[in-house]
């Protein structure tokens, strides 16, 4: 579980360049402003051309505002200046944190290229953690509706079993209760032919729901959500170093298609490779490990000779 924060700094540190600074000061228009932190005499202001800037207060009229930064004079590190191509809503505030990125903005920006936000949100909607869905019985009824309360639930494959907290259980427990799915594009539904619950009683679905579909919103309460991601705070369930790989993976294939010389795409492709494997190599570790188990522990695994020597990720 992590947020998005964490999520996207992970997979930017890797892209990199990358740079975090605090403390702007106001600007007095729309497209620059300065920051102490930016001040360096030693400063490459080159790696930053085609880049973007990315302001990520938590409150105020830029909240999460992504622009390209200006080509040839986008920053004067003897000035602590940061001039972007295309205009803020509104000139930016004092105290707010600015990341710098050269590969991929944080966020898609204005022109439309794609931003790493949104390459997680992608990314966690490919990794269903697994639920336990409650659902209220009726006596002698053998089908449910449950796509209407989880739209996402439409097919047999999503569920792994039937669940239900007894008197003096501690937690839901595994039931011998067949199901069965029908198949309905109008009208799908569970089936239980033995209609083991009455009226009012709770049973559960063990099942994988979208990762975006279960937010922890600006890091206070998990709530059901169909727009992932959206805030520096909020989080999510999959496991950090498998969205990183996979991300990763989508990353650099978008490198690839942005650049035009023939060393810069192999090198975007050779790194495609190498993090479609890893991650590969981590969703198979999801995939194999036991449900029933508690929270294991990441086991070790070890790469062929693309990798080097075998290494352990944990």
């Amino acid at each position: 579980m992590s947020s998005l924060l964490v999520y996207r700094r992970d997979i930017q540190v890797e892209l990199g360049p990358f740079a975090v600074h605090t403390t702007t000061t106001a600007a007095a228009d729309l497209v620059s402003f300065t920051c102490s932190t930016l001040v360096s005499s030693n400063a490459n202001s080159a790696q930053w051309k085609g880049g973007w800037a990315y302001l990520n207060a938590s409150t105020g009229a830029n909240l999460l505002g992504s622009r390209m930064i200006a080509n040839e004079a986008g920053l004067d590190p003897d000035a602590g200046s940061m001039t972007v191509a295309r205009a803020f809503a509104t000139a930016v505030t004092t105290s707010v944190g600015v990341e710098l990125s050269s590969r991929l903005p944080a966020i898609t920006d204005e022109m439309g290229t794609i931003g790493v936000r949104e390459v997680v949100n992608d990314t966690i909607l490919t990794i269903p953690p697994i639920d336990l869905l409650p659902v209220t019985g009726v006596t002698n009824q053998s089908a449910y509706d449950v796509t209407t309360t989880y739209p996402w639930l439409l097919n047999k494959t999503s569920i792994l079993g039937i669940y239900f907290q007894g008197v003096g259980d501690d937690y839901p427990k595994p039931t011998g209760h067949r199901w069965d799915w029908l198949y309905d594009a109008d009208a799908p539904r569970l089936l239980l032919p033995s209609e083991p619950y009455i009226t009012g009683e709770t049973f559960y679905l063990k099942a994988r729901r979208p990762a975006q579909t279960w937010v922890k919103q600006t890091g206070v309460t998990w709530s059901a959500d169909t727009d992932g991601l959206q805030y520096d705070t909020d989080e999510a369930l999959p496991l950090r170093q498998v969205v990183r790989a996979q991300a990763l993976s989508t990353c650099y294939r978008l490198l690839g298609t942005r650049y035009g010389p023939a060393e810069y795409r192999s090198y975007f492709e050779s790194r495609e490779e190498f993090w479609t494997r890893k991650a590969y190599a981590l969703r198979w570790w999801l995939d194999e490990r036991s449900d029933e188990e508690d929270t294991p522990q990441v086991k070790m695994v070890y790469f062929s000779s693309p990798y080097g020597s075998g290494r352990a990720y944990r």
